[in-house]
């Protein structure tokens, strides 16, 4: 498995296992379950756990869609994408380490930590992306961000089984009861995703910078939006890029909405804790043999067809969502969501990476990155207003246009 790629490939590649361990155990699991299981106070005059963590999921992306294009223009201009992915990452570490410290009764304070341990995330994550074409060959994206994706699935895995256990038998690890191992599973994570980022920070990345620093901090924003507006008005003479961002901004919203909303979901629908873990564990031991075949088959099939395929799985599994009674009907779901998942999105960066000018993947990957938290400011945002509104078992609803919608755009690119 690992015997074809070099160091520096692989020290890339390892910046998934390192960071998916904050999206999987406190994005996707544990944080959702520990705010509707014990911070939020049960009352029909008190926020649902959907609501609160669909507004709190709306403000942090809304956050990083201001700072992508910042970031991808001065990671390009000075060759600092490694330097501001530490420093992100560094931000994320810290409010992952603060969760722990949240006490009942307080939703509010423990959104604004989320909030902004997700910023860390997702920031350092879209120069991490930009980072791909740096650190290989073209004809290499595809496999390579499959390794990439897998290897985040394998490690999240991994420490998310540990979590698990030290949830269902704390006594066994020294730890007085679960709401202690929840406590102590943030610092087992931000732990994780500090020490496995060192080597991404560290390896032999020839980053160029396009122009020499200096100039004031404000006149280096405002360059960095100048060039957020150039950017956009070249993307539109990239016709296959372009329709390929807008589709993605649409199919994203609901992939990006189920990962972070499908256990507080799950949870409004009263499905018991062990239930959500055991769907959790079955997406990501699914996704890590799915997303390296997703890889392979881009190749063979086109990445095109292979995206369209992740895009019609969600639409069944969101329709199906609401029919949801039983744990048989949940771990079904799961099922199918592990198949789609990890390659839908694995194959969506190496599309894009195709798509850009090489010498300016950091900006045209801020630009991408933007267009995809933008998507996660609506998808979580609609769910919580619709679940206030109506009902959370309905809610989902809410963002399968937007995937419908996506797939039709898809459809109609030329991707010759």
């Amino acid at each position: 498995m690992f015997r074809n790629w070099n160091r520096t490939e692989l020290s890339w590649a390892l910046y998934d296992w390192a960071n998916s361990a904050y999206a999987l155990i406190v994005m996707t699991a544990f944080f959702p379950m520990f705010l509707g299981g014990i911070i939020v106070d049960p009352g029909p005059e008190n926020p649902t756990a959907t609501s609160v963590l669909g507004f709190a999921n709306s403000a942090a992306s809304l956050v990083v869609v201001v700072l992508a294009p910042v970031l991808g223009a001065l990671g390009d201009q000075y060759g600092a994408k490694r330097k501001l992915l530490g420093a992100f990452a560094f931000l994320g570490v810290l409010a992952c380490l603060s969760l722990g410290l949240v006490e009942r009764g307080q939703p509010l304070l423990a959104a604004l930590v989320f909030a902004c341990g997700n910023i860390g995330f997702a920031a350092a994550n879209g120069l991490y992306d930009a980072l791909l074409v740096e650190v290989t060959g073209r004809d290499r994206f595809d496999r390579l961000s499959a390794l990439g994706f897998s290897l985040g699935y394998a490690g999240s895995l991994l420490l998310f089984l540990v979590c698990i256990a030290m949830t269902i038998q704390p006594g066994r690890f020294g730890v007085a009861d679960p709401i202690a191992s929840i406590r102590v599973a943030f610092v087992l994570v931000a732990i994780w995703w500090g020490v496995f980022t060192i080597p991404l920070l560290t390896a032999a990345i020839d980053e160029r910078p396009l122009a020499a620093p200096g100039g004031s901090a404000w006149r280096h924003v405002r360059a960095a939006f100048t060039d957020l507006y150039d950017t956009l008005r070249e993307v539109r003479r990239y016709r296959n890029a372009a329709i390929f961002l807008l589709a993605y901004f649409l199919y994203m919203d609901g992939v990006y909405t189920v990962i972070k909303m499908a256990v507080a979901y799950a949870t409004d629908l009263h499905f018991p804790s062990k239930v959500i873990l055991i769907g959790i564990v079955i997406v990501q031991v699914i996704a890590i043999p799915a997303t390296l075949a997703y890889g392979r088959l881009a190749g063979r099939f086109g990445a095109k067809r292979m995206i369209m395929l992740g895009i019609v799985a969600y639409i069944v599994v969101i329709s199906a969502a609401p029919q949801m009674v039983i744990p048989v009907h949940f771990y079904g779901l799961a099922l199918l969501i592990g198949l789609a998942q990890g390659g839908l999105q694995s194959i969506s960066r190496s599309f894009y990476a195709r798509l850009i000018p090489a010498s300016e993947s950091g900006k045209y990957f801020g630009f991408y990155n933007m267009v995809g938290k933008f998507a996660t400011v609506l998808g979580p945002f609609l769910m919580a207003l619709t679940a206030m509104i109506f009902s959370p078992r309905y809610s989902i609803l809410a963002i399968l246009v937007l995937l419908i919608a996506g797939l039709i755009l898809l459809f109609f690119l030329d991707d010759d």
